[in-house]
């Protein structure tokens, strides 16, 4: 019975199953359309933020989110704030710290702890 449940779910995300939405054609998309996210954990104790900044750089992702940043990474990430002029950063010590960068602006900005 339990497998006949799980194949119940799972059916309308197969092949198999019919197709609700059409694909977009590359020539209907305009770069002003797509909305494009870098997520990276960069590891706290990682002091190497060239490379991140670099790949953030090469990719013009419309958000950046970063994850175990401190006080240190808020100064490294800094020079993102040009690009990405806003912001939500929570930095901590325990590897729990998150920066949100956006192209696009953020409204009703609060950070909320379960």
């Amino acid at each position: 019975m339990a497998n006949i449940i799980q194949c119940y779910i799972i059916f309308p995300y197969t092949s198999l199953a019919h197709i609700k939405v059409a694909s977009a054609k590359a020539s209907e998309v305009s770069k002003e359309s797509i909305l494009s996210i870098v997520v990276a954990n960069v590891l706290m104790k990682n002091r190497e933020a060239k490379g991140l900044l670099k790949m953030i750089d090469d990719k013009d992702s419309t958000f950046v989110l970063t994850m175990e940043v401190n006080e240190r990474w808020e100064n490294d990430l800094k020079i993102l704030e040009k690009k990405y002029p806003y912001q939500i950063m929570f930095p901590t010590d325990n590897t729990y710290g998150m920066f949100l960068y956006s192209k696009l602006p953020l409204s009703n900005k609060e950070i909320l702890f379960l």
